[in-house]
């Protein structure tokens, strides 16, 4: 039978609701539970408010006092056929099922049986139409009548079934169907639903005492690995310890890698400020190219002839000077620029300690030359910066504060677009431009904004690619480094990733998306996940995933299970950046990542033990939810689903998901109930 008989559904439903009105009561839930003061008709869902009609019934189905003070008062005084069904649906099954159709019945799978359900006012079949088959309800199992039926409540989880899942389950229904464990009457539902609720009980219990003593076996790390030196440690400590480990690394030679790297690009000698001397010193190429700015002719020239001719041209040159400034060096390089124009023009830096290039003025023809003056021993030389004299009329005649928040403001919308590419992975330029307007209201222009992003690609300060797809309304799209990885190996480029050949890459880069397209397509449908301030503030977005909950958790369980022979100090943090690197792509599904994490993980030297296994899986998977996919148009996996329920979740320290009660105070800490603040649906 697939539809209750009418002349039974108006007695199951005044028997029910009535049940719902008084668990209503005696729990004292604050919600009126009508949706409509004054309407006191059974039956039609649309008199009550749903979660709180819900709540009552639930709390009735799981708590047998309130089903034995119902049967015992009687509020209602139904009559005593009634009162002995309310006696059946003490002991209810609610659980979630795997539901399967067949031959136009639904069967609901649980524990080795199935049970064919009647619906109350329609097929269930047909009110699971658009769902994927099989699917997962939520819902309670009632005996009535000589059928089973269900509480009028079904409620569908959002769970995405891959396809191993998917096998599984389907073996594992044909296997029941074989040994024919159906349960299609309510005197079977009566047999079976209080053995099968003592058996899940005894499983919860073992499986509670297996988890404690799992937990502490987790306190010894796994075989064949060792307590790392970095468990305990503050965020501070760790980046102090692990910083004066690599320092170990870098040998005396090493260490003046900045002075030999100045060196090379020094002009050894006595330094001179006559910018004629200076440009003559510059390859010829460079001459000539000026020359055909100026129109200064070549013919048959010397380099000291062109400079002579050039240098007046040159230092009365605002338009040059200015596209230098403003669009040739970075923020901090004007600022060391700056601090050499108000020095005078002249810095001398000793080679003696110099370890670093931060802080340095940059190299900039016509503007700043660098002489290397030998010492009287070996590293004991000077490194001199120098601005031509000729310069320096022209160079007072700039608003350097103006052109410091310039640089700054390119920086930002490179800051910005390198963030939002790495996101969401394939980003239109204009999207792009849309997150930089959000966060700036003065903004550059479009157009400006695109040069920008074109620059600080070609410069290498970005790390993201253009595509110009002229067959996709002529779009200009920008794409992660890690992208065009995965896409190259999907297209069977991958022995030729590590030493690529130009023409392959431009190939690919250029033109049609091609493959892209299917990233294209996953993202349709998704609205674009917006940046947020604390993205920005990370130096990039990798160190914002690195600081997420979920992301140190299994951090910190790998510096508790350092392989013997890794590195304590480096271990940790490369596993997880490979694994960010994979689980960013959000490209492979279901036990197929779990392999791909694994083999990660096997790959720089970790095998889980048994002891170890189920926590490591837990927390794998918890990072693989909390980190954003390109897939899902940068929504981490966690996010959809929060977006799907209209509810806010909430993560404990290791990122798993909180599990909150309706009635418990809501973790936001506004001190309302959850049911009343965060866990409202549609909030």
């Amino acid at each position: 039978m697939n539809v209750m008989p009418q002349n039974l559904q108006r007695d199951f439903y005044m028997l029910r609701d009535s049940i719902a009105l008084f668990s209503h009561s005696w729990l004292g839930i604050e919600e009126e539970i009508y949706a409509r003061p004054n309407v006191t008709t059974f039956g039609s869902m649309d008199l009550y408010n749903e979660e709180v009609f819900w709540e009552a019934l639930s709390g009735a189905w799981s708590n047998p006092q309130i089903m034995d003070d119902y049967i015992a008062a009687n509020a209602n005084r139904l009559p005593a056929k009634h009162i002995e069904i309310a006696k059946t649906w003490k002991n209810p099954l609610t659980q979630l099922f795997t539901v399967f159709i067949r031959d136009g019945q639904a069967l609901f799978m649980l524990e080795g049986h199935l049970f064919e359900v009647t619906g109350l006012t329609e097929p269930i079949k047909d009110m699971l139409k658009g769902f994927s088959h099989p699917c997962m309800l939520q819902t309670t199992l009632l005996p009535y009548e000589g059928m089973v039926v269900y509480d009028g409540l079904l409620r569908t989880m959002p769970v995405d079934i891959g396809p191993t899942m998917m096998q599984v389950l389907e073996e594992g229904f044909e296997e029941v169907l074989k040994e024919n464990n159906r349960v299609s009457t309510a005197e079977q539902l009566m047999e079976v639903a209080p053995r099968l609720q003592e058996e899940m009980i005894r499983r919860e219990t073992e499986l509670m005492f297996e988890e404690l003593e799992r937990d502490e076996q987790l306190k010894h790390p796994s075989a064949g690995t060792h307590r790392g030196v970095l468990v305990g440690l503050s965020e501070e400590e760790r980046k102090e310890a692990i910083h004066k480990e690599l320092n170990k690394y870098v040998s005396a030679r090493e260490k003046g890698w900045a002075a030999q790297a100045l060196k090379k690009d020094a002009i050894h000698g006595t330094p001179t400020r006559a910018l004629v001397d200076l440009i003559a010193r510059d390859p010829k190429k460079y001459l000539q190219r000026w020359a055909l700015l100026y129109g200064v002719k070549t013919g048959s020239k010397t380099k000291k002839d062109l400079a002579q001719a050039l240098a007046p041209k040159l230092s009365q040159s605002h338009v040059l000077t200015e596209a230098a400034l403003r669009g040739g060096i970075s923020s901090s390089e004007l600022a060391a620029y700056r601090s050499l124009f108000e020095a005078g023009g002249e810095l001398e830096v000793a080679e003696v300690g110099l370890e670093s290039l931060a802080g340095l003025p940059p190299v900039v023809r016509t503007l700043s030359y660098l002489f290397y003056v030998e010492g009287a021993t070996n590293n004991t030389g000077t490194f001199v910066y120098v601005i031509p004299h000729d310069m320096m009329d022209l160079l007072k005649t700039f608003d350097w504060d103006e052109l410091a928040l310039y640089a700054e403001a390119r920086e930002a919308a490179a800051h910005i677009t390198d963030a939002v590419v790495e996101l969401r992975g394939l980003v239109p330029m204009h999207d792009a431009y849309k997150e930089y307007e959000r966060f700036y209201s003065h903004a550059f222009d479009y157009q400006e904004f695109s040069d920008i992003v074109i620059d600080a690609i070609d410069e290498e300060m970005i790390g993201c690619y253009l595509l110009e797809d002229e067959e996709v309304d002529e779009q200009e799209y920008l794409l992660t480094y890690d992208l065009a990885g995965f896409w190259l190996h999907d297209m069977g480029y991958a022995d030729d990733i590590e030493d690529e050949d130009d023409d392959e890459w431009d190939s690919f880069l250029v033109g049609p998306l091609g493959p892209l397209e299917a990233i294209v397509e996953h993202q349709k449908g998704k609205k674009p996940r917006p940046l947020e301030e604390g993205m920005l503030t990370s130096y990039d977005l990798a160190r914002w995933k690195e600081a997420l909950p979920a992301t140190r958790a299994l951090r910190d369980f790998l510096d508790n299970n350092v392989p013997d022979d890794a590195n304590d100090y480096f271990y940790a943090d490369k596993v997880i950046e490979e694994l960010i690197s994979f689980m960013s792509g959000g490209f492979q599904h279901g036990t197929k990542s779990i392999d791909v994490y694994f083999e990660i993980l096997e790959n720089n030297g970790f095998v889980a033990d048994e002891a170890h296994l189920h926590r490591v899986i837990e927390l794998l998977m918890n990072m693989a939810n909390s980190i954003p996919c390109w897939t899902n148009n940068g929504w981490a996996p966690n996010e959809l689903m929060e977006k799907s329920t209209g509810r806010k979740q909430f993560y404990n320290p290791d990122g798993s998901v909180m599990k909150v009660g309706r009635n418990d105070p809501c973790p936001c800490g506004s001190g309302k109930k959850y049911k009343r603040c965060c866990g409202r649906s549609g909030r």
